[in-house]
């Protein structure tokens, strides 16, 4: 299986929707040592936890099937999903909390369920990455319209 690394930066943390940013860089360190990314930027109208949540789907449909992923974020919510169990639940309960009100987001996460049938994910709470620095630069340079995507080089 092939083990990847997935980094993830926004540039909003708001509750509200609104124009905002997100930067992903995948990366893939061969048997030989040789490290391999793909980086790219995307601007959509979005909450913080939107924002996280579209990264990652758009990340692994660059993804052969079969790969082991570490996602490395800052939003709590993505790890308690994945690792303890809080999407499955939400998935036999037909999409709702506890409360009974359909949990937010519900098509990326569906999105993000489907994944799991194809990949192995595992998500790391990090504040920091190596690539943090350079995603924020990134996204503060570039001037991309709602809907737009681009592919970045460089790290």
């Amino acid at each position: 299986m092939m083990g990847v690394d997935l980094y993830i930066e926004v540039s909003s943390k708001r509750i509200k929707p609104g124009k905002a940013s997100f930067c992903y860089v995948l990366e893939y360190i061969s048997p030989a040592g040789n490290t391999y990314t793909k980086s790219e930027i995307g601007c959509i109208e979005a909450s913080g936890n939107r924002l996280v949540l579209s990264a990652v789907i758009r990340a692994l449909g660059h993804l052969k099937p079969g790969c082991g992923v570490v996602i490395h974020t800052d939003l709590r919510y993505l790890e308690s999903a994945l690792m303890l169990g809080w999407m499955q639940e939400w998935k036999t309960d037909g999409w709702t909390r506890s409360d009974g009100k359909e949990i937010k987001n519900r098509d990326l996460w569906e999105q993000i369920e489907q994944q799991t049938k194809i990949h192995n994910l595992q998500v790391k709470y990090t504040c920091k990455s190596p690539y943090t620095a350079w995603m924020q630069n990134e996204m503060k340079k570039t001037d991309l319209e709602i809907g737009q995507y681009k592919e970045i080089k460089g790290q």
